[in-house]
């Protein structure tokens, strides 16, 4: 076995596994959650709460306050980075776990939703460009990247209000 593609982009050197839910609201502000959903529906994260009730983000008590990370994206984009070909394009369903929808509201989704319209076709392209060539024999699907993220992107409105989130 051997590591696929991954990135790290913040070391923790003080960090805690959230435990259950209460940490997770107790610490995060609802604008926080709705971005996590947003993007989770975006990038299509398949184990924000794995199956065991782990759910994959810590606690950074680092910092003077406590502040909440998302961790693993491991399975997301899976349908570009897990190789398997999927005829036409995948649906795009919501990633909302269903102990948060109670601490959501409409704008702060809407506001989260803003924020990752606003990532415009270069963005995307540049950060795909910025992937390097040792990643890429991972990813035989890579080429296809840039445009999927697009296309989900320019749907993701719909599809969280078709999810109730809007």
């Amino acid at each position: 076995m051997h590591p696929g593609t991954a990135f790290g982009t913040v070391f923790l050197t003080e960090s805690k596994n959230v435990i259950g839910m209460d940490e997770i609201v107790t610490i995060a502000q609802p604008l926080e959650l709705s971005r996590i959903v947003v993007s989770a529906t975006w990038l299509d994260v398949l184990d924000r709460r794995k199956p065991t009730g782990a759910w994959n983000l810590l606690i950074d008590t680092g910092s003077s306050t406590e502040q909440l990370k998302v961790i693993d994206f491991g399975l997301g984009l899976t349908e570009i980075l897990g190789g398997v070909a999927v005829l036409g394009d995948a649906d795009i369903n919501v990633r909302c776990p269903a102990e948060w929808r109670f601490y959501l509201n409409r704008a702060d989704t809407q506001e989260a939703l803003t924020e990752v319209l606003g990532i415009n076709d270069e963005a995307i392209d540049a950060v795909i460009a910025r992937i390097p060539d040792a990643w890429r024999h991972d990813a035989p699907r890579l080429s296809e990247m840039a445009e999927y993220l697009k296309r989900r992107r320019d749907s993701l409105a719909s599809v969280l209000q078709a999810g109730g989130l809007l």
